[in-house]
């Protein structure tokens, strides 16, 4: 057995700036997004061997109704490789 991969689902505010910013600042693809009465509440994007989902707090908190008796903005690592970090940088500055 063997991993093939891993997609991380975040929990996010504001889907519609998120994926701006992975799309327009990081330079990643938008492989799906899902509307709700015209706003985002699902997405996920991908760049070379990283896929990240994000979907937003109120909408998975309705589909999981046990994550409403935490409170929002736990703690979170997530370590990204890239070839360039210098180049990353001057793009997120």
């Amino acid at each position: 057995m063997e991993f093939q991969s891993l997609m991380p689902n975040l929990i996010i505010k504001n889907i519609a700036k998120t994926v701006d910013f992975y799309k327009n600042i990081l330079g990643f693809n938008v492989l799906t997004t899902v509307h709700e009465n015209e706003s985002f509440v699902f997405a996920i994007v991908n760049a070379n061997n990283a896929t990240i989902s994000f979907q937003e707090e109120k909408n998975i908190k309705e589909e999981y109704a046990q994550l409403n008796k935490f409170a929002s903005g736990g703690g979170f690592t997530l370590y990204i490789t890239v070839t360039d970090v210098n180049e990353l940088f001057k793009k997120v500055k």
